[in-house]
């Protein structure tokens, strides 16, 4: 009985313990989770030049990146030209998402030089932020409604309207209305309508340059197309790291730039492209 007893408490205070290290965990993100939240949906001056205009040039000069003790980027040089679109192929693991890390500013131990125009990264600060927006293969979402989501600022609907419908979240809108989300009704989105509105978030802010992970990886094919085709046609530098395009739109990219390793072992142009018809298949 004793042993019974024991076995019992033990089972019973297993979901208390277990709530105790959700919540403290939860407390000690919640500074982080604020300060994204501020820079995210702090007011900013509405652009009045076009993205085309206020694009810089992206370059990155013998970048290494090694956080442990095996490298995951080794000596990367190249050039992101304003305003053209570049697809990253590559098997998992070679370095693609590590590389928009960078970029992006959310990994900063690297060796290196990777500038925007004539500043460095490090010279940029928050400014980095302002004319740039990355999004990842999961899609964090804030507890507000799905139109403040996608414009945490200020709502335009002559902006948002175009958004929506390109990006099929109609029906989304519809079944939330105004609701906020929770963490329990975010849970009831699809990963797909994740994407879809983390996109849209990213399309509303029509920043320089657009850092895409695998965004059209939760999607179905029609859709996927859809969205890559808005990619495309979006005025800003555009660079895609997927694993597996769609190949009828891989002539439609200045750049296919393949990774293997950590490395960049080739650059294709739109003329070279029948060479990559059938990768990913």
């Amino acid at each position: 009985m004793l042993l019974s007893t024991l076995q019992i408490a033990e089972v019973l205070s297993f979901p208390t313990l277990e709530m105790s290290y959700l919540i403290n965990d939860r407390n000690g993100a919640k500074p982080l989770k604020e300060e994204l939240e501020r820079l995210m949906c702090a007011p900013k001056p509405e652009p009045t030049d076009p993205v085309s205009e206020r694009t810089p040039t992206l370059k990155l000069d013998r970048v290494c990146f090694t956080p442990g003790t095996q490298p995951i980027l080794r000596n990367i040089s190249f050039e992101f030209e304003p305003c053209k679109k570049y697809l990253i192929l590559g098997e998992s693991g070679c370095g693609k998402s590590s590389l928009l890390k960078l970029i992006g500013g959310i990994e900063q131990n690297y060796t290196g030089q990777i500038t925007f125009g004539s500043l460095p990264q490090q010279a940029l600060g928050d400014r980095l932020y302002g004319n740039l927006r990355m999004v990842f293969q999961e899609s964090y979402l804030f507890q507000k409604s799905i139109p403040h989501n996608i414009c945490p600022a200020g709502q335009d609907w002559d902006r948002l309207q175009p958004l929506i419908h390109g990006l099929h979240l109609t029906g989304v809108l519809e079944t939330y209305k105004d609701a906020v989300l929770d963490e329990r009704s975010a849970q009831t989105l699809s990963g797909g309508e994740k994407q879809r509105i983390a996109l849209a978030r990213a399309f509303y802010a029509r920043p320089g340059i657009l850092l895409l992970d695998e965004v059209t990886s939760a999607l179905d094919k029609e859709t996927s197309l859809e969205v890559e085709k808005m990619l495309l046609e979006y005025p800003g530098t555009v660079i895609f790291v997927s694993h597996c395009p769609n190949q009828e739109l891989l002539g439609r990219y200045d750049n296919i730039i393949t990774m293997e390793h950590g490395e960049i072992r080739r650059v294709t142009t739109p003329s070279e492209t029948k060479s990559l018809q059938t990768f990913g298949k």
